[in-house]
């Protein structure tokens, strides 16, 4: 969306191309965009590998005629899966390019689970086509060398960092209901919050298992939806009543008046891949926004921006012991 707004302010009329979900409408018209969203008559399919290729072979085929009718100028291919398709409307409208990486998509938790042939072939389709870009785009200098040492020139990869629109302490004042008073949580009790997808590698297990450590003022909420959910409640159902609360993801345009309700934003990404290693997440910018200390993982590309910017602490280890004296330990100095 913070893409789509700066194409239109402009002056570029946009149009976007996503996939169909149950429940919301083929096409929708905005002052800043037009959107289309393709229906396959292969999503209910399972989802192994070949049930999958097939999903993207539809899909390839339809937004490839749709973009060719569009007649772009430009193409903006939005992370790696959409790369083939932004490539091909690209050359038979002979319009330019733009790789939009958000992630080391050949690094990622996701891609070791593929088959080794299809790495290998997705991963020279990407170097192929970055060649070919006009400019490719991704988040953080660590994940920019990687592209820059898979394509020349390696100066049409430049960093632009994913950080949200900034907003003013008048709009922060939380709207009704609030992060505390959604989930019934006293004034005075300490707030942890972790937002964002609810899933592996977040070290979102450890941090619900650290409640049993921290002080009693201190609750850790978690903000978001995902894979993970029914496991962290079992977790919590062991732990001191009120020490954990889970609420369910909440739109973009209201996310930071909950985000501002805390007292301390949590990152712990879990070093599992190349991917994970040099992620500079969003949430991050959103909890120092909001005015949060933060708490995050020893990662490159995090650790570096906390420390340059003393905006809170780095953790070494992410059993639930070390979390729970790391918080207890900000939260008592928090000032």
């Amino acid at each position: 969306m913070r893409e789509v707004k700066t194409l239109a302010d402009g002056g570029f009329s946009v149009k976007v191309l996503a996939l169909h979900e149950e429940g919301l409408p083929r096409e929708e018209t905005d002052s800043l965009y037009f959107l289309k969203r393709v229906r396959l008559v292969t999503r209910p399919l399972p989802k192994g590998f070949l049930w999958q290729s097939l999903k993207y072979l539809e899909c390839f085929l339809k937004m490839v005629f749709i973009g060719i009718r569009i007649k772009p100028q430009i193409v903006h291919s939005h992370d790696r899966n959409a790369l083939p398709i932004g490539y091909v409307v690209s050359v038979l409208t002979r319009s330019k390019l733009v790789y939009d990486s958000h992630e080391l998509w050949g690094h990622t938790s996701h891609a070791a689970k593929r088959p080794a042939f299809f790495g290998k072939l997705a991963a020279k389709m990407e170097r192929h086509v970055m060649s070919k870009a006009a400019r490719v785009i991704t988040v953080s200098d660590s994940i920019a060398q990687c592209l820059r040492e898979a394509t020349q020139p390696g100066d049409k990869v430049v960093v632009i960092r994913n950080m949200p629109y900034r907003v003013l302490p008048t709009d922060k004042t939380p709207a009704s209901p609030a992060l505390r008073e959604s989930l019934g949580i006293p004034p005075g009790k300490k707030v942890i919050l972790y937002q964002g997808v609810v899933s592996p590698f977040r070290g979102l297990e450890n941090l619900v298992k650290s409640a049993r450590y921290l002080d009693k003022e201190a609750a850790i909420v978690i903000l978001g939806s995902g894979i993970l959910i029914p496991e962290l409640r079992k977790i919590a159902d062991t732990l001191p009543k009120g020490s954990i609360f889970l609420h369910p993801a909440v739109s973009p345009d209201q996310l930071a008046r909950y985000t501002a309700d805390a007292d301390i934003g949590i990152s712990l990404t879990a070093d599992v891949s190349l991917n994970n290693r040099y992620s500079l997440p969003n949430k991050l910018f959103e909890y120092i926004q909001a005015g949060l200390p933060v708490a995050v993982s020893n990662l490159p590309e995090m650790s570096k921006f906390v420390t340059e910017n003393k905006v809170g602490v780095v953790l070494c280890e992410l059993d639930s012991e070390s979390i729970a004296l790391a918080l207890n330990n900000l939260l008592r100095n928090k000032k």
